[in-house]
């Protein structure tokens, strides 16, 4: 009977033996992989980082742009204002001259 119990005793031992090495292995890869992650997400926040200061230097190239086209809209504004005032009193001129 003992020797029974000390056998069962040495195959739990070694199965749990094995379960924790299987376990520490398990463990570690998952530990190596989780390392490769976060070097994964610090090379991905220089890439953001990077980005962020692209967009931010294209906001800047926008606003520059958007001010030129209202500019631009201003004077066309004008020179539109300018030559169509000419022509519709020329018109007024004309149409009184013959009334």
């Amino acid at each position: 009977m003992q020797l029974c119990i000390s056998m069962i005793r040495d195959k739990v031992n070694r199965a749990l033996f094995q379960i924790r090495d299987s376990l520490r292995l398990e463990i570690d890869e998952l530990d190596r992989e989780v390392e490769d992650v976060r070097a994964g997400k610090l090379d991905m926040s220089h890439i953001i980082n990077d980005l962020v200061n692209h967009i931010f230097s294209f906001r800047t190239a926008y606003v520059n742009a958007t001010a030129d086209i209202m500019a631009m809209k201003e004077k066309l504004c004008v020179f539109i204002g300018v030559f169509a005032v000419i022509p519709i009193v020329g018109v007024v001129l004309a149409a009184n001259k013959y009334l």
